[in-house]
C-alpha cells in the first residue's frame, strides 16, 4: 500500500485485511476452545470437539479467501488510478512538446 490510492482502495484494502484477520483469530479459538458436552446434566463432562480442526479450517476458508479477493481489488484499483496518471502525464508532456515545436516552427517562420 505505498503507492498513492484513492480513498474506495484505501477502505477496501483496510476492509479485506480485517475480514482476514477476524476469520484468523476466529478460527484459532475455534481450533483451541469448541468443547462438546459429554453429559447435559453437568458441566464436569467437557472435552474439544473431534471436528474443531474441521471448523476452524472452514471458518478461516470463509473468510481469508473473500478477506484477500477485497485486498487484490484495491490493489487493482490502485494500479489502475496510477497507469491512468501516468498516461494522462504522458499526453501533457506529449502536447507541451508538440506546443513549443510548432511556437519554434512559427518562429522560424516569421524571422525568414
Amino acid at each position: 500500500m505505498g503507492r498513492d490510492m484513492s480513498i474506495v482502495s484505501k477502505l477496501l484494502w483496510i476492509v479485506g485485511w480485517g475480514i482476514a484477520a477476524v476469520g484468523l483469530i476466529m478460527s484459532l479459538v475455534i481450533m483451541f476452545r469448541l468443547n462438546t458436552y459429554l453429559d447435559f446434566e453437568s458441566f464436569y463432562g467437557v472435552e474439544l470437539h473431534p471436528l474443531r480442526f474441521v471448523f476452524a479450517l472452514g471458518v478461516l476458508a470463509s473468510t481469508s479467501v473473500p478477506g484477500l479477493i477485497l485486498v487484490g481489488i484495491s490493489e487493482l484499483i490502485a494500479n489502475n488510478l496510477a497507469a491512468q496518471f501516468e498516461t494522462d502525464s504522458s499526453k501533457r508532456d506529449l502536447f507541451r512538446n508538440i506546443n513549443e515545436i510548432n511556437s519554434k516552427l512559427n518562429q522560424q517562420q516569421s524571422s525568414s
